[in-house]
């Protein structure tokens, strides 16, 4: 099976949601296993465990940097 063609609206959004972790400080982790087995699952599906952890985890700090200033950065 091939891989999917690259979706130009979702890439837009990732590159968003990157550029505000950034912005607040968060540490963004690359983990393929995790991308792949999400991206397996219907929206009808139950979300297994474990990533219902990482996603948890994630939209907490999602969360709690909106009511926090960005980081200062370098110039």
């Amino acid at each position: 099976m091939s891989a999917p063609l690259p979706d130009p609206v979702a890439d837009a959004i990732v590159a968003r949601i990157r550029d505000l972790a950034r912005a607040h400080g968060t540490n963004i982790q690359n983990d393929a296993g995790l991308a792949e087995l999400l991206a397996a699952l219907k929206i009808s599906d139950q979300v297994p465990i474990a990533p219902f952890a990482v996603a948890a985890d994630l939209l907490f700090h999602l969360l709690s940097a909106d009511q926090r200033p960005p980081a200062e950065t370098a110039s």
